[in-house]
């Protein structure tokens, strides 16, 4: 089934232009913009809409990340250029709440009013509550909802009870809510608030506090006597709200503890927590355990936001003017609302219409393959949305943050910070009206060349991890249209992209790029042995690759991938905090002893409650990096399987050093992950204003560069990103008696089903030879010395590349790799058990506790290696379902 419909995508890829065929001439090309790693789930929906509707073809145009790509920008100028740009990028498009006024204003969405007032088919009875006028404003509908959330309060009944206080509802002024919130919240015995009594989700003053101010004020701040309307916040009451507000944050309340447990705050103000189901995962992906599915209950209620309201994210499809087509584009809007497998990816988790349509699964491969949270449970969302505030409701509510804003900065009160609000965003407005008089138009659709006679097509995928490498999907098409132009016999190199809805199926490919190192674990049937074409080409030296990495690659004596980058793991340091202690900045590395020196340091500059140095990875290879720079190696992945020695004495006084650094509070790391009865816990340590942290895969060289994998448009920031510009990237301190470096390869793949495998070799081979131009660090030594790379990357990042290379270069180093699959995530269980209790100073004998964890891990390990791990290809989620389950069931045969 999956090469069938790969087949179809790629049928449609190829056909999906036009003027390609005579049969095809007369057909209408409809542009579709959806999120690239929602392509192949969209797709699905697209083959469907397509067989129902002759004579419209629908092209996808594909942008990253996820729901819609514009973000609200200070600079109204610029706002509307990137609102220009998407509008023009294809005909259907999704929008969300953030869209307003401005959008409509400049005239780039369509006014779908006439449409959907002569078309029988449509009924804004078929929408949950009032949805259907969710867009609706200045005389005109600009978008049809897909999906809704809503913005509530969950309180945990315990706390008020605990206090003495009745319970929230409704009928909640704002003074009984601050009155709650100051009596629930806690504090230590120096009067440092250790618990709020009210948290907002994303930040007291983030967009959040936009629905609890006008669920309070009840009343619309849009003047509609005028048209188009205007922002009108001249109400007293409004501005009583905001200085009541203000009042509550100037006491501190709303200064939130770096290191609170969100769970335990008595009163939330977000997407709701009181519902059936908190995080759930199934299906396949090398992003998510497969087979897993999580479903917690809670004793958490939610309610309406005190006022009666909720505030409504409502994500929908618009039309953009520019369109040739309106009326088909119409259809497929009308069509794509009533697809499940859209509405789970368009940001919100349920459906707008009344009678929402279910899902079997996503992706059409026999189970799900996203992640989906929710937390509403049907009542609830049903009274959210009959109280619900609308996009339309809200579209000048952005004024009441940039008031509060104004009222902290510039220390004024309300009254005045309104006012100047609603000049600020008249003045925007007037920008979006400049921008009405230039009509835009829909970018034509793209017009795939044939290929000429004797030339060949390669199918390049990506995947594992590589989907945001080098700064966007761009560089791989680049990357194949220069080969193509180059090489005699390929016409065409076609880039395959996955997506959410991507099983990760790598035979439909000639050819691959896979961000993590996939040999250890590969089923080489799937790959060709690369030895016979590197040894025959001139281009490839490996003795021109960092001393170990080649051999990261190699497996029963022969090279199976090509590997063109490394993603080491460092360590950022906030240049700041290392002046303000008076640390030397070790931009030329530094050892064991220079690094302690700078934890002691550094412990007087960060918070109390903070530890200098923070890891945060939940494989926890970072603390095993630093265990291997003392002298110790708990686990030795250079033999297959891993050696596991726990109770060495060099690497038992190293795990000693380094947990005694924790115990004193200069570290903090990610402690285990529980997967036992079928849950995942995961419990990260707390993450304020860090001195150090360790990160794999961002490089950040001050001016606010970073380094590869930087993610979407590149991994540039701007050089004015103050928050970039004060970190700085540095190696793990070297150690006295060895060096140890973990780090990531990105490599290429050559598939045993390939038809062209000649060819495409030497399209791996020139990404290889061009590795030196993409924003990464290459494996190869030339590379990373060659003027290319430092005219692109700069002569600091250079440097530090050719730092690593040597560290990496030295005799004894310790090559630790990145890869972390489902069983090795618990491989590592029993030991932070140990360091957890250890530090929690309930160990006794450290000795005895490593003998045992070493005893259940190695037990576990023969038990896992006796499972027959599924090929994602061949096998449904049913198969990983039970792997799944058979794994837990050697982590608690081990634990017996």
């Amino acid at each position: 089934m999956t090469s069938r419909r790969f087949a179809l995508l790629l049928f449609l890829l190829m056909t999906l232009s036009a003027g390609i065929s005579s049969a095809q001439s007369s057909d209408v090309v409809i542009q579709l913009a959806a999120s690239t790693l929602s392509s192949d789930i969209i797709q699905s929906s697209i083959d469907a809409f397509g067989a129902a509707h002759p004579g419209i073809q629908v092209q996808l145009v594909n942008y990253d990340g996820f729901g819609s790509p514009v973000q609200y920008n200070d600079d109204a100028e610029a706002y509307q250029d990137d609102l220009a740009e998407y509008f023009r990028m294809a005909d259907v498009l999704l929008v969300d709440e953030t869209i307003t006024a401005e959008a409509t204003r400049a005239g780039y969405l369509l006014n779908l009013m006439p449409l959907t007032s002569s078309d029988p088919d449509y009924s804004a009875a078929n929408f949950r509550g009032d949805l259907a006028n969710a867009f609706s404003w200045d005389f005109g509908q600009w978008a049809i909802p897909l999906s809704v959330d809503a913005t509530v309060l969950t309180y945990l009944p315990e706390a008020f009870d605990a206090a003495g206080l009745t319970y929230p509802d409704a009928s909640w002024t704002l003074d009984d809510l601050l009155f709650a919130a100051r009596q629930l919240a806690q504090f230590d015995s120096s009067g440092s608030m250790t618990l709020p009594g009210l948290w907002i989700q994303g930040g007291a003053n983030g967009t959040l506090i936009q629905s609890l101010v006008m669920s309070l004020y009840g009343q619309s701040i849009a003047d509609d006597m005028v048209s188009p309307s205007v922002p009108d916040y001249s109400d007293p009451a409004l501005a009583a709200l905001l200085d009541t507000w203000a009042t509550y944050e100037e006491e501190g309340y709303t200064s939130y503890p770096s290191d609170f447990d969100t769970n335990l705050v008595p009163m939330r103000i977000g997407s709701g927590f009181g519902g059936r189901v908190a995080f759930v995962t199934t299906g396949g992906g090398d992003d998510a355990p497969p087979g897993l599915q999580q479903v917690e209950e809670s004793n958490e209620i939610d309610v309406l936001l005190p006022g009666g309201h909720a505030g409504l994210s409502v994500n929908g499809y618009a039309i953009s003017s520019g369109t040739s087509n309106p009326q088909a584009a119409w259809e497929l809007v009308k069509f794509l609302i009533q697809q499940p497998n859209v509405i789970q990816l368009s940001g919100a988790t349920n459906s707008a219409l009344v009678n929402a349509p279910t899902q079997d699964s996503i992706g059409g491969n026999g189970g799900a393959r996203i992640f989906g949270f929710g937390g509403l449970s049907d009542e609830m969302l049903e009274a959210a949305v009959a109280g619900g505030l609308m996009p339309a409701d809200m579209r000048f509510a952005r004024g009441i943050t940039t008031a509060l804003d104004t009222m902290s900065s510039d220390s004024v009160d309300a009254r005045t910070a309104l006012d100047e609000a609603a000049v600020a965003f008249n003045e925007r407005l007037a920008v979006a009206d400049a921008r009405a008089a230039t009509p835009i138009a829909v970018n034509p659709p793209e017009v795939v060349q044939e290929l000429a006679p004797g030339e060949v097509e390669l199918t390049f995928g990506v995947v594992a991890g590589g989907r945001f490498a080098f700064g966007g999907d761009d560089v791989w098409e680049t990357l194949g249209n220069e080969f193509a132009a180059l090489d005699a016999e390929v016409g065409r190199v076609n880039v395959e992209l996955p997506s959410l809805g991507s099983d990760n199926s790598t035979e439909n490919f000639d050819c691959y790029y896979s961000g993590t190192n996939l040999v250890p674990s590969l089923d080489l049937d799937t790959v060709l042995s690369l030895d016979p074409l590197i040894f025959s080409d001139p281009a490839i030296d490996p003795n021109d690759y960092i001393p170990g990495v080649f051999e990261q690659v190699q497996l029963n004596g022969q090279t199976w991938a090509l590997p063109i980058q490394i993603s080491p793991l460092v360590l950022t340091i906030n240049t700041a905090l290392f002046n303000e202690a008076g640390v030397p900045i070790p931009t030329d590395g530094w050892s064991v002893s220079e690094f302690e020196d700078a934890l002691r340091q550094l412990r007087n500059v960060v918070d109390t409650d903070e530890a200098p140095l923070q890891f945060n990875d939940i494989n926890s290879t970072a603390l095993m990096n630093l265990i291997a720079v003392y002298g110790g190696l708990p686990f030795d992945m250079r033999t297959d399987p891993a050696t596991v020695n726990f109770t060495d004495s060099a690497t038992m006084a190293a795990i000693q050093q380094v947990l005694d650094l924790v115990k004193d509070g200069y570290i903090s790391y990610a402690s285990a992950i529980d997967t036992s009865g079928g849950n995942i816990s995961i419990n990260i340590r707390p993450q304020g204003d860090t001195a150090i942290s360790a990160g794999q895969g961002v490089l950040n060289f001050g001016g606010g560069r970073a380094g590869f994998g930087g993610g979407p448009g590149g991994g540039n920031a701007g050089a004015g990103n103050a928050a970039a510009a004060i970190n700085l990237t540095v190696p793990f301190p070297t150690g006295t008696s060895r060096n140890a470096v973990a780090f990531d390869l990105g490599a290429l793949y050559l598939s045993s089903t390939s038809q062209h495998p000649e060819a495409c070799y030497r399209f791996m081979s020139y990404i290889a030879s061009a590795a030196d131009t993409l924003d990464s660090m290459p494996a190869r030594m030339s590379l990373i010395n060659s003027d290319r790379l430092r005219s692109a990357q700069g002569d600091t990042t250079a440097d530090f590349y050719n730092t690593m290379a040597t560290i990496m270069s030295q005799s004894g180093v310790i090559l630790l790799p990145a890869d972390v699959s489902i069983s090795s995530l618990n491989m590592t269980n029993w030991l932070l058990d140990v360091f957890d209790r250890y530090i929690a100073d309930e160990v006794v004998d450290l000795a005895t506790e490593l003998q045992i964890a070493q005893q259940k891990t190695q037990d576990y390990m023969v038990c896992v290696a006796n499972l027959e791990e599924p090929v994602r290809s061949q096998t449904g989620a049913e198969a990983f379902q039970q792997y799944f389950q058979d794994v837990q069931a050697c982590q608690m045969a081990a634990d017996a």
